[in-house]
């Protein structure tokens, strides 16, 4: 377990690693409570069956606080972590485009990778919001 509170305080995000069935479950328990559509956490289900993760990360954060104008932001997410037991699946960019939700996500990769080959890319890990409500060119990091 970590937390991470950027330097200008406006920021603070909560991660929680451990065995993918224990956080995929406290995941759907938390999306479930928050009365928010679980069509993510569906996708989420797909993505873990696919790769067959060892582990994953759930994060949550707390975002434009005390930010003038702002009334503040939550989000919530995972990570899925290497290594995964399904090796057929690399972590290409290509893999990453097929994996995507069908939502601006994935324009956003492909123009931040736009004119590069995979072999430019080495991604990490696999992750999504499970509450996506900002604009997707702002979660790139």
């Amino acid at each position: 377990s970590s937390v991470h509170l950027s330097s200008s305080l406006d920021t603070m995000e909560h991660r929680l690693r451990g065995p993918t069935a224990d956080i995929s479950r406290l995941l759907q328990t938390f999306i479930s409570q928050c009365a928010v559509p679980d069509g993510p956490v569906r996708e989420m289900l797909q993505r873990i069956q696919q790769f067959k993760p060892r582990s994953l990360s759930a994060w949550a954060k707390l975002k434009y606080m005390g930010q003038q104008g702002s009334n503040g932001g939550v989000d919530c997410g995972y990570t899925m972590l290497p290594p995964f037991e399904n090796p057929a699946l690399p972590l290409t960019v290509e893999a990453a485009e097929i994996l995507l939700p069908n939502n601006d996500d994935a324009a956003v990769l492909l123009k931040h990778t736009a004119g590069d080959t995979s072999e430019d890319w080495q991604l990490t890990d696999v992750g999504c919001s499970l509450i996506p409500t900002e604009d997707p060119e702002s979660r790139i990091s």
